[in-house]
């Protein structure tokens, strides 16, 4: 006789995995879902911008504004399946030291960094993306 658990596992249609239910179909939408698994990070590293080439494919992308002074939320934030992180610097204490911390600690995640500059100018946008940024929003 085989040992028992003591706990034992619930019938396969009830137990619950990271994708929801097991042998439950998802309730939000297959092209989302693929998307969200889809690894860009390696073009990224290859100098493109992802976010770019998902638009250009027709495909929606999701991002996060990260608005506190923290390269650790950022960092979790880009490891959830985000495109992008949207860095909020005029309307929140970012520095331009935080914003190139930000993009080092995101390195090969897949969400790639955007930043809005503090101020409409040239001369910010540009040290904006000597940071390391792949775009800035106005």
């Amino acid at each position: 006789m085989a040992a028992s658990s003591p706990h034992p596992s619930p019938p396969k249609e009830e137990r619950a995995s990271a994708g929801g239910i097991v042998g439950m179909r998802p309730q939000w939408t297959t092209n989302r879902q693929l998307i969200m698994k889809t690894n860009t990070s390696h073009l990224w590293q290859a100098g493109k911008n992802p976010v770019k080439e998902l638009l250009k494919k027709g495909q929606p992308v999701v991002g996060v504004v990260i608005s506190v002074n923290s390269v650790e939320v950022a960092t979790q934030a880009a490891a959830l399946g985000f495109d992008f992180l949207w860095l909020e610097m005029e309307h929140t204490p970012l520095s331009l030291e935080t914003v190139r911390n930000i993009v080092l600690a995101t390195r090969g995640l897949q969400a790639v960094p955007f930043a809005r500059p503090p101020v409409n100018e040239l001369w910010m946008a540009k040290r904006v993306l000597d940071c390391g940024v792949l775009g800035v929003i106005f």
